[in-house]
């Protein structure tokens, strides 16, 4: 390939970088911009991000890199999220024709002459763009959205020059396209391990947090941490810790249904009345910023991450292993790529309740083997370090 001199990273539209609203995959991209703020590469990154103020004003003291802000109708914002779910649910079939934020990214990037186009997932705008440009289109996935059921599978994959993938069950999806001859390469998933390793200050300001929720000494705190949505498996968790007889076992929600736009769906709503048996024992904390996101782990004792579907790479299971809290984790998508041997994995069928009540009780009664796990779960994980991020990244594009 080619000496590479400009670089662009197109978000999908749904949230702004730097992250202000939440979002994993905006997370990680803010990862990226770190390491090539830090590093010293030889080609111009750009990145093109739906408009916040707070994020625009959060870019401006970001030196290197050049943020691109597209704004975009609200109301067509709504409509195409409504429209999309249900047509990529039933046909398969994404209607980017509604975005304005696509045409208008298209508009900038056949102006700038990128050599290198990263489509940070969405798959999708693949076809669109490759009409308007000559430049390498390499989407990243983050979800599973290329595979044998994908609507123009052939046609996306055909005019990408590279795939990237969160983790190997991605990747074996996107091998399910027929007569496929694009590169699929893996790019594990990373974590800032220096923002879950807890200061004396931090370990005190966890504690003040934990006191102000209403939690004791004696308590034992058992959280979920991210989005609550049906696929994430918290009403099994509330099941679950409903079976456990310990009244000292107390659950925490940290999260919100929407990421910073949170309401109460009909599944929070759900969730409420569901714990309305163990209502002195759960808290519901809402959507949580990410920068504090740490102080929630630093109040738990437990991570669980019951996902009901099949989740790539959740962030929160790297992050309570960094914290060096015990995990537990449904047996689910990617998420046994990026657990330690020490993390069990639960089936997912019908005796999954029961199977994490028992798991939760075992960690719940010994508080050495929490002691002892978390701190092999810390070290597992700091092979996942953010800073070697954007160099695989860099390395995957050349190599192919």
């Amino acid at each position: 390939m080619k000496k590479i001199k400009k670089i662009c990273i197109l978000s999908n539209g749904k949230l702004p970088v730097p992250i202000t609203e939440g979002g994993a995959v905006e997370n990680l991209i803010d990862m990226m911009a770190e390491c090539y703020v830090t590093g010293n590469y030889n080609f111009s990154l750009d990145i093109i991000s739906i408009y916040s103020e707070k994020s625009k004003q959060l870019s401006d003291s970001i030196q290197k890199i050049k943020y691109i802000y597209i704004k975009t109708s609200p109301f067509i914002s709504y409509l195409y999220a409504k429209i999309s779910n249900r047509c990529i649910r039933y046909f398969r079939f994404d209607p980017i024709f509604l975005l304005s934020y696509l045409r208008k990214a298209t508009s900038i990037i056949k102006k700038n002459q990128y050599d290198i186009i990263i489509i940070e997932n969405k798959a999708s705008y693949v076809e669109y763009l490759s009409r308007h440009t000559n430049a390498k289109i390499i989407p990243h996935l983050h979800n599973d959205i290329i595979n044998n059921t994908t609507f123009r599978n052939q046609q996306i994959t055909s005019k990408s020059t590279l795939i990237l993938t969160v983790s190997d069950f991605i990747k074996k999806r996107v091998e399910t396209v027929q007569n496929l001859s694009t590169p699929v390469v893996t790019i594990p998933n990373v974590i800032d391990i220096k923002k879950f390793m807890f200061s004396e200050r931090e370990i005190q300001l966890s504690y003040r947090k934990r006191t102000e929720m209403g939690f004791t000494d004696d308590d034992i705190v058992c959280a979920f941490i991210g989005r609550v949505h049906p696929t994430k498996g918290v009403d099994k968790l509330i099941e679950a810790i409903s079976q456990v007889g310990l009244p000292n076992l107390k659950l925490m929600i940290v999260g919100g249904s929407f990421f910073a736009n949170s309401k109460d769906t009909p599944y929070v709503k759900k969730l409420k009345e569901l714990s309305d048996k163990i209502k002195d024992r759960i808290k519901f904390t809402g959507y949580i910023d990410y920068n504090d996101i740490p102080l929630y782990y630093g109040i738990s004792d437990i991570i669980v991450v019951p996902s009901q579907w099949d989740d790539p790479a959740p962030l929160t299971v790297f992050e309570a292993q960094a914290s060096g809290k015990p995990l537990i984790a449904s047996d689910s998508g990617g998420i046994k790529e990026y657990v330690s041997p020490n993390v069990p994995l639960i089936r997912r069928d019908s005796s999954f309740v029961d199977n994490l009540a028992n798991e939760i009780m075992k960690l719940a009664k010994d508080k050495a083997l929490r002691t002892e796990i978390g701190k092999k779960n810390k070290e597992y994980i700091a092979r996942h370090d953010k800073r070697i991020y954007l160099d695989r990244i860099v390395n995957a594009i050349y190599n192919h």
